[in-house]
């Protein structure tokens, strides 16, 4: 099938073919609206229809007369999503038309129009994100030979000058989109790494300060992740205190409690010195922890049931090397419960004087 004009002029009359009828006048509309915004394209160059001689001197369209760079315009006007597939399978022609030659900065062109394609109808094609992200990967392959290329263009151009302008290079559209992706999904260690290798590459543009916001909305990720780590932590060694409050005896003061035989032993006798010295005063000191600490870690398989259990409570708030205000609480009352009643008294009194006087 002859289609004529520009298709026939490229030699893209079987991808011509291979649409529908319905897609051949979507693709027509999308050179149309090329058409309007070109300077010096008339009726001489249809898209169909009307033979092209290569003699004839044509007026070159947009960067370089080729097939890619035709179709990269019109897949480039088609961007309303009503266009998607049809969009599509344009930009799919011209990267396979691109390919055939070596020329990079081109190749660059048609991936930035492909980018843009691929994520606009992100939604409309099964896995549409991962092939968009796939896209993005192969033009980020490119990069810095992309820049490389584009900076010799831009020599070249303006050798002849003395004050030649710098060039300005904006980061390509793959570096860019594949960032804001990966910030969407929160992946702003990715992102970063992104920013940084498009900085060392050359580009230039906003990819500092994406690389600085990146950084800092990974900061605070990790931050937070921290934070909950702690708290489940922390909900795990209340839970763990929970469950083993549940499994000490209803009444330890029938099993526990320093007998007068107990405590006449010199180690009952050291005991009780030891727990009067700590509550002294109603409430713990930290100097107080640690003695009493250092003096049961030792005694966990004491003869005397007052002192293993104490020794058992100790062993268990201080297992993460931290003993909250709500653990020495629960101290003081473990000493209360061992002590023989004629010191279990004055112990209670000291607590609750302290609190009388802390609520006044």
């Amino acid at each position: 099938m002859y289609a004529g004009g520009l298709i026939s002029y490229f030699g893209l009359d079987d991808w011509w073919k291979s649409l529908s009828l319905r897609e051949q006048e979507i693709v027509q509309y999308g050179f149309d609206k090329v058409q309007q915004g070109s300077i010096g394209v008339d009726d001489e160059r249809p898209l169909t229809g009307k033979t092209i001689y290569k003699q004839s001197g044509i007026i070159v369209i947009g960067r370089s007369e080729s097939s890619y760079w035709l179709l990269h315009g019109i897949a480039s006007s088609l961007n309303s999503i009503q266009f998607h597939l049809v969009a599509r399978k344009v930009i799919d022609q011209a990267m396979v038309e691109v390919s055939r030659h070596r020329n990079i900065i081109d190749k660059h062109f048609v991936y930035t129009t492909m980018i843009q394609v691929y994520y606009r109808g992100r939604d409309i094609v099964p896995n549409g994100l991962d092939i968009a992200i796939k896209v993005c990967k192969e033009h980020i392959a490119l990069s810095k030979s992309i820049y490389n290329a584009l900076k010799k263009e831009h020599e070249t151009m303006f050798l002849h000058l003395d004050d030649a302008p710098e060039l300005i290079a904006y980061p390509i559209i793959g570096i860019v989109q594949l960032a804001i992706i990966y910030e969407k999904q929160h992946e702003y260690k990715k992102a970063a790494l992104l920013c940084a290798k498009g900085i060392d590459d050359g580009w230039e543009g906003d990819l500092e300060k994406r690389l600085q916001r990146c950084l800092a909305k990974e900061r605070k990720r990790l931050e937070l992740i921290a934070k909950e780590k702690e708290k489940a932590k922390q909900i795990k060694k209340k839970l763990k205190a929970l469950s083993q409050k549940k499994q000490m005896p209803k009444s330890p003061t029938l099993r526990v409690v320093l007998t007068a035989q107990q405590q006449s032993t010199p180690e009952g006798e050291e005991f009780v010195r030891l727990c009067l010295h700590v509550t002294k005063g109603g409430s713990f000191t930290r100097e107080d922890v640690v003695l009493l600490y250092r003096w049961l870690r030792t005694r966990t398989e004491s003869t005397i049931p007052a002192i293993r259990f104490l020794a058992g409570i100790m062993e268990r708030v201080a297992s993460d090397k931290q003993v909250t205000a709500e653990e020495c609480d629960e101290l003081y009352q473990g000493i209360e419960k061992v002590l023989p009643p004629n010191f279990r008294q004055r112990v209670m009194d000291e607590r609750r004087a302290l609190q009388s006087a802390m609520s006044l």
